[in-house]
């Protein structure tokens, strides 16, 4: 009888191995699939993937690493996708069909901080895009150096997106730039009851979320920081040129969560260090509504 209780054991063990090394490998590629195809849920999908042919990759600002994309996945705000020669991505949003091609680079972002249903903005920082299908006008955004135009590419006059800059005249001793200090906290209520305005702060009720317009203004003003960076690199490269793109979080409080460079043709880490600080720096007034993450290019001349 025990003889027959171990055999017993023996053979249930042998299945259970059996059974693990079977299912082991499904299970893995199961969740790995799961990971690629569902959108973080704090993470709106702005466009949705139709077909992906070749080597196409995705990351975005809360990824440590890019992830090769799933077919049927869906897009979140400030994805940045790499579409590798050869290779294309045919995605859908707002009734528009439209093909990335390699190689290239996108990001995509909301075109109003916290209105997933708002228009959307793609970033064309590298590649071509091909319309296929059209679908509702002002709905769909593209921006290039060159400034926007619609997914068709037909030019739109809506001004600047970011900062161009230009350096500043370098000192002929060739001494290094020196930046202002820390921007300071802006003021709150004076004792004459008014607000003064100061690094962002205005003297509007506190909001749901901040607009556009005034997250553009408050970071313009930084400009001649942007250009203090930029005169230190070209003093110990000679030539800076290009574009980067700063993934930014700002919170209710006005202050920068978290800031990084999420995608840049420029290789010089001093600039990129320096521009990181300064952005680190700026405050805005506070909101009500949750965090806003939202992109900013700077294009160097």
């Amino acid at each position: 009888m025990t003889q027959v209780k171990a055999r017993g054991i023996l053979i249930l063990s042998v299945l259970s191995s059996l059974g693990l090394i079977f299912w082991a490998p499904r299970l893995s590629q199961q969740m790995k699939s799961k990971e690629s195809v569902e959108p973080a849920s704090d993470r709106p999908v702005l466009a949705q993937v139709e077909k992906s042919e070749g080597k196409v990759s995705h990351r975005n600002h809360t990824m440590s690493s890019a992830q090769m994309i799933a077919a049927e996945s869906g897009i979140g705000n400030l994805d940045l996708i790499v579409v590798e020669s050869r290779a294309s991505l045919l995605i859908s949003a707002k009734g528009y069909q439209i093909k990335l091609i390699g190689p290239g680079q996108f990001l995509f972002e909301m075109w109003l901080p916290q209105d997933p249903d708002g228009p959307l903005l793609i970033h064309r920082l590298a590649g071509q895009m091909e319309m296929v299908k059209e679908g509702e006008r002002g709905k769909v955004f593209v921006v290039s150096s060159q400034g926007f135009t619609d997914p068709k590419g037909a030019s739109l006059n809506l001004g600047p997106r970011g900062l161009i800059l230009s350096p500043l005249t370098l000192s002929q001793s060739g001494d290094e730039v020196k930046a202002p200090p820390p921007l300071e906290d802006p003021p709150t209520q004076q004792t004459s009851g008014e607000i003064s305005l100061a690094n962002g702060s205005d003297a509007e009720p506190e909001s749901q979320s901040l607009s556009n317009e005034y997250l553009d203004r408050v970071i313009s003003q930084q400009q001649e920081l942007f250009q203090r960076c930029q005169a230190n690199a070209l003093r110990d490269q000679g030539e800076v040129r290009g574009q980067v793109v700063m993934a930014l979080t700002i919170s209710p409080q006005g202050k920068m969560e978290n800031v990084h460079v999420m995608t840049s043709n420029i290789q010089n880490d001093k600039l990129l260090s320096c521009l990181v600080q300064v952005f680190e720096q700026i405050k805005f007034k506070p909101f009500s509504g949750p965090s806003i993450v939202r992109s900013y290019p700077l294009s160097f001349e």
